[in-house]
């Protein structure tokens, strides 16, 4: 109970420092607009207790000291900025185990080390010189290793409440791209989230990292920590030697539209057979399954991201005693889903030697037609058919975490949302919600969206791998192409031939075909009025009502004062002049004929809109973003822009 009440008026605790040290914004409190008043006191103290939680205990002059303080002097790394701590899990309701050991602290990250950034992630380094040595506990219970050299805390940076107040927090980008990576069947750093107090104080929530290093590689692949190089972020050498990274980069650099140097990073010969003399450098699959991922998501910031020059936020594992193939990891995937921006057709800029990269691999590897074959496959097990990014499986693994931090998100409201100095008003559980929605959306068709993406630059054909049906006589094997072709065959051949074209004894089934007609599209004219007094707010909706004074032009319909919309096209039927800083409401009417309705298996809506709308259809509401309770000729969208 005295945790909910912490500094309510943003007030340091005792002994704490205020708001700055060495330009470090530090922020306090549960607000009180949250707790007893968007929430009760008991829903945040359930809040508190839905997730074990982890403390950390140190020495305030080891955290906030202006010369010797990790936290405000977190752009310092190393071992001379590693703290002595105290270590400690606290269960939550499901009454886990706890413990407590002895940890060096340090802080943890690249950009989010900021000094402006007041919720830094963390890293736990365990040596003897504190206590055990390791961290012996299953923190990932049967899913993972069972003792740790060092674990991180990470929280989300960008798109967070803590850092810029950004309303697209969800705390799941990330987090969803390790699991989905897990589901694909690779090598993948394990996560569960908790509570965090720092000296007591409530630190909102992080969630526990495996580090991506030779002990992590060493409990899940075999053989000792120094057997592994590491390589990460900006083409760091994080643990090993340069030496298996710079031969595979001289080999790769090559091309391979070459059969012979493709066998020859898999340790093989031209036909195929193993050759010892010839480390494996390339793992095809794990290759392949990180770059569909990535293109999945739209991930803006990895290694072939869109914001730096670098190769950034991935590691890179290999096994020196015993060559399997580089294994890449996804990392730091926050620029993600509806925050993510790149697209198969962004060509990688990191080819320096040293910024050799999973990205500008796959650029060169997918020149070969093995390759490009074997990305086909992958695809299609994944993106269809129950495959790890399937729409089905995508978002059940978005409501698995969902679910685990649906009531803990609002003690970190009260704790967090309040944070940013550019926004009036404390986010909330129902922000962090539409937030959530926009990433069930996003995968919502997001498979086929990749796969017409595949297609424009020729990595997919288009046909399916073949699917055995057990019918009353026979086994079918079947494969679908894109455009819903079907193809089969009664004998048990394989209905795919060569070049994974239809096979020449395929047949093709005969299915009933269905055809998508657009009642409305862009090329619709439309009538629109942007508002100036209420006289028609109950009658505009009416089919008989004149709108012959209203504005006519073709969709969409709007303004933007940085003209990006008209310029791309979005923009058709300007209203700025009418609409910019004098009213906040548009009327829009788009009649349409759809004829006889009686062959129509169903009616979808799709609306591209900023900010927020009401749909109506012949008077009745039937779908509506961001809009008021009430709704009037001057009601505002709730969604800012």
């Amino acid at each position: 109970a005295d945790v909910v009440r912490q500094s309510p008026n943003g007030e340091p605790p005792l002994g704490w420092p205020r708001r700055y040290v060495n330009d470090q914004v530090l922020d306090y409190g549960m607000d009180p607009s949250i707790v007893g008043d968007e929430h009760s006191v008991e829903e945040v103290i359930e809040s508190l207790a839905s997730l074990p939680s982890l403390s950390i205990s140190t020495s305030i002059a080891n955290l906030f000291d202006e010369d010797r303080g990790i936290y405000v002097n977190a752009g310092y790394k190393g071992r001379d900025w590693e703290r002595p701590a105290s270590f400690e899990l606290i269960p939550g309701t499901d009454g886990e185990r706890s413990f407590q050991v002895g940890a060096g602290l340090r802080m943890r990250g690249g950009f989010s080390r900021a000094g402006r950034n007041p919720k830094h992630a963390m890293r736990l380094v365990f040596r003897k010189t504190y206590g055990a040595g390791k961290l012996k506990f299953p923190l990932f219970g049967e899913e993972g290793a069972k003792e740790f050299d060092h674990i991180d805390l990470r929280t989300s940076l960008n798109h967070s409440w803590a850092f810029g107040g950004h309303r697209a927090n969800t705390m799941l980008r990330d987090i969803f791209c390790r699991d989905a990576q897990r589901d694909m069947g690779q090598p993948y750093t394990r996560s569960r989230y908790y509570h965090l107090y720092l000296n007591g104080i409530y630190w909102g929530i992080y969630m526990t990292q495996e580090r991506a290093m030779g002990p992590y590689a060493a409990s899940y692949m075999g053989g000792k920590a120094d057997d592994y190089d590491v390589v990460k972020t900006r083409g760091q050498l994080a643990e090993g030697t340069w030496d298996a990274h710079r031969e595979y980069f001289d080999l790769a650099i090559q091309g391979f539209e070459d059969d012979v140097n493709y066998f020859r990073v898999q340790g093989l010969n031209p036909d195929g057979t193993r050759n010892f003399d010839y480390p494996k450098f390339l793992d095809v699959d794990n290759v392949i399954d990180y770059m569909l991922l990535t293109y999945y998501v739209r991930n803006s910031d990895g290694p072939g991201g869109l914001f730096t020059e670098f190769p950034n936020n991935f590691y890179a594992i290999f096994n020196r005693e015993k060559p399997d193939g580089w294994k890449y990891y996804a990392h730091d995937m926050e620029h993600t889903f509806d925050m993510g921006r790149l697209d198969v057709q962004v060509l990688n800029k990191s080819m320096q030697r040293d910024w050799f990269n999973v990205h500008g691999l796959h650029e060169l590897l997918i020149e070969n037609p093995y390759y490009l074959k074997r990305f086909h496959q992958r695809a299609a097990k994944h993106l269809f058919d129950g495959g790890a990014l399937s729409q089905e499986n995508s978002l059940a693994r978005l409501a698995e975490r969902q679910k685990t931090i649906d009531k803990a998100i609002i003690a970190h409201s009260a704790r967090w949302g309040d944070a940013s100095r550019r926004r009036s008003g404390t986010y909330t559980r129902k922000d962090w919600l539409r937030a959530v929605g926009r990433l069930h959306a996003f995968v919502d068709g997001r498979s086929e969206e990749l796969v017409e993406e595949f297609l424009r630059v020729g990595w997919y054909d288009g046909v399916k791998p073949p699917k055995i049906i057990e019918g009353n006589d026979n086994i079918y094997i079947t494969s679908a192409s894109i455009d819903g072709t079907i193809y089969y065959t009664t004998d048990g051949i394989d209905p795919r031939g060569e070049n994974d074209r239809p096979h020449l004894d395929a047949k093709i089934a005969q299915v009933p075909v269905s055809k998508r007609v657009n009642l409305v599209d862009m090329n619709t004219p439309v009538r629109a009025w942007p508002t100036t007094h209420g006289n028609h707010d109950e009658q505009w909706r009416l089919a008989d009502f004149d709108d012959g004074a209203w504005q006519e032009g073709m969709l969409g319909v709007g303004f933007d004062d940085d003209g990006d919309y008209v310029d791309d096209g979005l923009v058709k039927l300007d209203v700025m002049k009418s609409m910019f800083e004098k009213t906040t409401s548009l009327y829009m009417r788009l009649p349409f004929d759809a004829g006889d309705i009686s062959g129509f298996e169903f009616v979808d809506f799709e609306m591209k809109a900023d900010d927020g709308f009401v749909a109506y259809l012949n008077g009745e509401m039937i779908a509506s973003y961001g809009a008021p309770r009430k709704l009037n000729w001057k009601s505002a969208s709730l969604e800012k822009p």
